[in-house]
């Protein structure tokens, strides 16, 4: 199917998921539920909080005079009052973003463990209206130790950034009832108005230009880059992701770990599942045993996993436990970086799951999928990530932007209807990414076989990729860097088979010529205090200022010198053939320290 012929309904996603008239789902079905809490919300209660929600929001919008933000540097593009969920996945997370976006809202969703300085950039870049959060200090204390940053940064109250309302999420509880009474304090309950708020109609050309979404992916420039994806794209991808994966049906059974702030979780869990019907156990925070017992107790058909769960299924020793029973598993969708092929016949072979691949990223929503759920027909293609969605075009450019044949590898790139509007306020980067014919450079390195199967073979995005998350090595190189006992710093990353994933790792030059001259001699780790300390202070640094994926779980190479180019870059490339004394921050990270 091409994208001329994929059929898009113009309006808001909301009333896409939710139609007024003809109501895709039977009310009574069960949509998202909480194990830890035992509360479930159904698919007519989802479409009414969500409408309440959407009815008090706007009235505070109103209330607070906030408007659209304008273009947010993309020409064409249209926001209306941003609306940031610092929050991890929890019951309310579909009900306050289906609201906003119902209320024409544009929503901003950032990760819960994100530090006050990273937070702070999102604000500046969004500056929103209205913010959701958890209480105490892991959420509203962050939100404003950020305003305090910019406050300090900016100086005078003059330049200070005007600041949200904030209203806090307890991810424990959840209002069921049509006449809850307010909340006490600054509860997102007391936005709850009447069920009967009406959506505003959105024609298709306001749709394809209203901005729904905004997440945020990192860069090899450093901080984080806000991606804007339009109504349309948000409408499209559930389409989509069900034409490309013909197996699911009304009595899926999912669950919900994905965080739904990433593309992954937002379009193949969030938002697919009132589309079809599907069931989500919504997960806060990952872990192995847990997720396995929700397999198991709840009968689930597909797990939505990344390839260091993909080795976890194959290797660990609690799936041979009495109570493990995975077999309701049909399938499991995999993404976030590619799994090996040993990885996959392993978890077939020990549970019978089959492992299917597909390939996305925050610019181009779901790119790829495997459309087939038996071991038959996906082990052929084994090694693949799939095969484009439809609408989705794919095509292989080599350096000087030819189209390549099938079987040579070049730059990947992608257009579709639901592909990213442009980056936040940053023009550069946005022409970077969309050229002229409005494909996506992906920066990743691929290509095409002859029956459409897309390989992906390498990258030419230097961005680090711990467990499904991006770390920008360009960030970790500012952080380091900024250390007075550091004279030039290099972030690359160090492949970990047992986690099967990239672990970040720094090369560091000392400042102290003591230590560099013990480098130059060859000495071992432990031989010095000094660089035991130096070691230390880097960790500590990382860890105050950086979201947990991004610490320095590869350890830090301290060598005499960081390869850079003429002009001064670092070439990363490089980095690799760099010797010098291996220290481990964390030692049960897998990976061997060398000289």
């Amino acid at each position: 199917m091409s994208a001329a012929q994929l059929h898009i309904p113009a309006g808001n996603i909301h009333s896409f998921l939710f139609p007024p008239t003809r109501p895709r789902v039977p009310d009574h079905k069960p949509i998202f539920h909480s194990p830890q809490h035992s509360l479930t919300l159904t698919y007519g209660q989802l479409r009414s909080d969500t409408l309440r929600l959407a009815s008090g929001l706007s009235a505070l919008v109103r209330q607070l005079g906030a408007r659209g933000h304008g273009d947010l540097g993309v020409a064409g593009s249209v926001t209306g009052p941003v609306v940031l969920m610092h929050l991890p996945n929890c019951l309310a997370y579909g009900t306050i973003l289906l609201g906003a976006l119902a209320a024409g809202c544009t929503v901003t969703l950032t990760n819960p463990v994100l530090t006050p300085t990273e937070v702070a950039h999102i604000l500046q870049q969004t500056e929103p209206d209205v913010l959701f959060t958890q209480p105490g200090k892991g959420g509203e204390g962050v939100i404003q130790a950020a305003y305090e940053l910019l406050a300090r940064e900016r100086g005078g109250q003059d330049k200070r950034l005007r600041e949200g309302k904030v209203y806090t999420v307890d991810i424990a509880q959840y209002p069921f009832g049509p006449l809850q009474p307010a909340a006490a304090g600054n509860s997102w309950t007391q936005l709850l108005g009447s069920e009967h708020f009406v959506v505003p109609p959105m024609t298709s050309a306001e749709q394809q230009h209203r901005i729904a979404i905004i997440l945020w992916s990192s860069g090899t420039t450093g901080k984080s880059k806000g991606v804007l994806l339009s109504h349309r794209a948000l409408v499209a991808q559930p389409i989509v992701l069900h034409a490309g994966n013909p197996s699911f049906t009304q009595e899926e059974r999912w669950v919900g770990f994905a965080p739904f702030f990433h593309i992954f979780g937002l379009m193949n869990v969030l938002l697919l599942a009132p589309y079809l019907g599907a069931l989500v156990l919504v997960m806060p925070k990952f872990d192995l045993p847990t997720f396995l017992r929700l397999v198991s107790t709840h009968k689930v058909t597909n797990l939505h996993i990344v390839p260091p769960i993909a080795v976890a299924l194959a290797k660990s020793p609690l799936v041979d436990e009495e109570w493990c029973d995975l077999s309701s598993a049909r399938t499991a969708t995999c993404g976030g970086a590619p799994c090996g092929a040993d990885i996959i016949r392993e978890v077939q072979k020990r549970t019978g799951i089959v492992v299917t691949m597909g390939y996305g990223l925050s610019e181009t929503g779901s790119v790829t999928s495997t459309p087939f759920a038996t071991w038959d027909k996906v082990a052929p293609h084994l090694g693949a990530s799939g095969q484009p969605l439809p609408g989705m075009e794919v095509k292989v450019i080599d350096d000087a932007g030819r189209a390549l044949a099938p079987g040579q590898v070049g730059e990947i790139l992608c257009r579709a209807p639901f592909t990213m509007s442009g980056y936040v306020n940053n023009a550069e980067a946005t022409a970077g990414a969309l050229d002229a014919e409005r494909f996506v450079h992906t920066g990743d390195l691929g290509y095409l076989d002859e029956d459409n199967w897309l390989f992906i073979v390498d990258r030419l995005k230097e961005v680090i990729k711990y467990k499904g998350f991006q770390v920008s090595p360009a960030e970790l190189d500012a952080i380091i860097g900024g250390l007075p006992s550091v004279a030039d710093v290099g972030a690359a990353s160090i492949y970990s088979d047992e986690q099967a994933t990239e672990l970040p790792l720094a090369y560091v030059v000392p400042r102290l010529p003591a230590l560099q001259s013990l480098l130059a001699q060859g000495a071992p780790a432990g031989s010095d205090h000094r660089l035991r300390a130096l070691a230390e202070e880097v960790r500590k640094t990382v860890e105050e200022k950086c979201a947990h994926y991004k610490w320095l779980r590869g350890g830090i190479v301290f060598c005499k010198a960081v390869p850079r180019s003429a002009s001064g870059k670092i070439v990363r490339r490089n980095l690799g053939e760099v010797r010098g004394v291996h220290v481990m921050c964390y030692p049960k990270e897998g990976v061997r320290a060398r000289l």
